[in-house]
């Protein structure tokens, strides 16, 4: 669009400053300046317009390159840190798992008795219903 602006500049009488107007209006009075001058210099005159818009293309490429790292260094870290989330969690599932066998192995010695006290008996239905809420969790 640039030698299109260039053009009507050169050949439309009072196209600058409609144009400039219209650039005051809509980015108020230090921006819609820096507007202008930005599209005059840079994207308008045809000998820097093709170095400005082949600047810009490799900016945004380089945007894209930059980017695109940040999110695969983010994307490892936190597969690192799943790993070593599923690390902790296998070491927790096997203590979880050797408490369990620990509580069956206490509650088979206890009904292998013939005779349990009453505080024996008391340990063993403490010790059952601490193994099924136990139990429950697994499923």
């Amino acid at each position: 669009m640039g030698f299109k602006r260039f053009m009507k500049k050169n050949f439309v009488p009072f196209y600058n400053t409609r144009d400039m107007i219209d650039k005051v209006q809509t980015y108020g009075l230090v921006d819609g300046i820096k507007e202008k001058i930005r599209e005059d210099f840079l994207e308008d005159t045809p000998v820097t317009s093709h170095i400005y818009n082949a600047g810009k293309h490799e900016g945004k490429i380089d945007g894209y390159k930059k980017a695109s790292r940040e999110y695969e260094e983010k994307l490892l870290a936190q597969a690192n840190a799943f790993l070593n989330q599923k690390e902790i969690f296998e070491g927790q599932k096997q203590e979880y798992e050797q408490l369990l066998q620990e509580y069956e192995n206490y509650i088979d010695e206890m009904n292998a008795k013939e005779h349990l006290t009453s505080e024996e008996q008391d340990n063993l239905l403490q010790i059952i219903s601490m193994e099924r809420k136990l139990t429950k969790l697994v499923v």
